[in-house]
């Protein structure tokens, strides 16, 4: 079975980097905001039941591939710092940000799905035809 198939357990967050992480000083709302719509954020509130002050790391731009069923592409270490960015819990539990790809069937990242892989092979095949023939 693929690994990217396998249901992986994110590692544990060490302390050090999600100081950093919050810290960062490339956020564009400064120190202690959430980095995609400027909320207020409380470094010691890490959970959803901790308020609207409660904060999670965001894989951003890129994201970690840790979902089932999901092609392993992109960042493969989730520790990776230039790809974590602070982010309100509403943000990064809403996907919003994420960029969307017509070739993914407008997701993120592509489904390992045979819907998914039919409509890329039809692309695929269809670019293909249209190169020969000119």
């Amino acid at each position: 079975m693929d690994i990217c198939l396998k249901k992986k357990r994110r590692k544990k967050w060490p302390k050090l980097l999600v100081t950093e992480v919050f810290n960062n000083s490339n956020n564009p709302y400064g120190v202690g905001h959430c980095w995609h719509c400027g909320r207020k954020i409380d470094i010691k509130k890490r959970r959803l039941q901790d308020g609207k002050t409660a904060w999670h790391i965001d894989h951003y731009p890129v994201q970690y591939v840790d979902i089932e069923s999901q092609v392993c592409c992109g960042v493969t270490d989730e520790h990776e710092m230039s790809n974590l960015v602070p982010s309100c819990v509403k943000c990064n539990l809403s996907h919003k940000f994420e960029r969307k790809h017509w070739y993914y069937c407008g997701r993120s990242q592509c489904y390992c799905t045979k819907k998914c892989y039919c409509w890329l092979a039809t692309i695929l095949l269809i670019v293909l035809i249209v190169v020969i023939s000119i």
